[in-house]
């Protein structure tokens, strides 16, 4: 039976939300668990089965090869940082990974100031805050429909983290985005602290200053369960930097996020690696899902870019960067 997102949705239940400072999150359960079996991108690199290189020598910014030399698919996710080779990258899009099988990923660049090598191979970073996720998905949603390629605006991508270093107050010798996380590091430690996943939970709902921000569900709940740390820290430090600035007066609720999800306009598209890339976008949001033999792998959501700019105020605000 071909799969339905809507349907998927529609029986997506909503846990009680859990908060921190200015952020909330709303857990999400879901009737059936996909049954497909694969690896995430640490647990592969653990067990030695997977190699994530520059595409030659000489490197290419906007694309990386990924080898699976298991016998089990590899997952990888929107927005997960690849550390090293001639630059950090962060995917493009969610990417099944087959076994025995070598793909060349689309990738954006999050450290422009460094076109080297510290290392041959990439290795697991953090995951891409909120607001940059969400510039990249409705760029590679743009690129898909006009072109069919997997490409952000690579430009554009490091205007954002400049915009982030500065409202952050942050310097980075190679505008890695990566070092804006680890200038932050206490300060995300003490937002994520005593926020855990629920039994069978497989998704959340956040929201900042009692906005809509993102919402990222799996097929799964384990999942969830294994990125739960670096996913938490992507949305604390979008919150960090909006904490205190346009606090909304409604309540938060999740519901209205899942209409609007439901009711989207669908675009498909054969995925790099193994199943279907799915894009949508409805009112306030744009969004991406992968799903392979009728089941919902990762779906990643996001209010539009113009939307969270607008209710955040977000600009170049006047502060002083430190460098780390």
């Amino acid at each position: 039976m071909p799969f339905s997102l809507s349907d998927f949705l529609g029986a997506v239940i909503i846990g009680e939300p859990q908060h921190r400072h200015n952020l909330c999150i709303f857990p999400l359960f879901v009737s059936t668990s996909s049954t497909l079996s694969y690896l995430l991108l640490e647990e592969a690199l653990e067990q030695a089965v997977l190699e994530i290189s520059e595409v030659s020598e000489a490197g290419s910014v906007n694309a990386v090869f990924v080898t699976n030399n298991g016998d089990a698919p590899v997952l990888l996710l929107d927005g997960e940082e690849l550390v090293g080779a001639k630059q950090n990258r962060i995917l493009n899009a969610t990417v099944l990974i087959p076994p025995k099988t070598k793909v060349q990923v689309p990738v954006s660049c999050v450290e422009r100031g460094r076109w080297h090598y510290r290392s041959s191979r990439f290795s697991p970073g953090v995951f891409g805050y909120t607001t940059l996720r969400a510039d990249k998905a409705a760029q590679v949603a743009q690129n898909l429909a006009t072109g069919g390629f997997f490409m952000a605006d690579q430009g554009a991508l490091w205007q954002e983290v400049d915009r982030k270093q500065f409202a952050m107050g942050v310097a980075c010798q190679t505008d890695a985005v990566h070092d804006i996380y680890e200038s932050y590091h206490d300060k995300l430690q003490e937002y994520v602290a005593g926020l855990q996943p629920q039994p069978g939970q497989a998704g959340v709902a956040v929201f900042i200053n009692g906005r809509v921000s993102c919402l990222d569900l799996f097929g799964q709940p384990a999942t969830l369960q294994k990125i739960w740390d670096k996913l938490l820290r992507s949305y604390a430090l979008e919150a960090l930097e909006f904490k205190g600035r346009g606090t909304s007066k409604r309540k938060p609720e999740a519901e209205p996020v899942l209409r609007a999800i439901r009711e989207a306009e669908i675009r498909e598209y054969p995925s790099v690696g193994q199943g279907t890339d799915i894009r949508l976008r409805g009112r306030g949001i744009v969004g991406a899902a992968l799903v392979d033999e009728g089941s919902l792998l990762h779906l990643s959501v996001f209010a539009t870019p113009a939307q969270t700019r607008t209710q955040a105020g977000i600009a170049r605000p006047r502060s002083r960067r430190r460098r780390i």
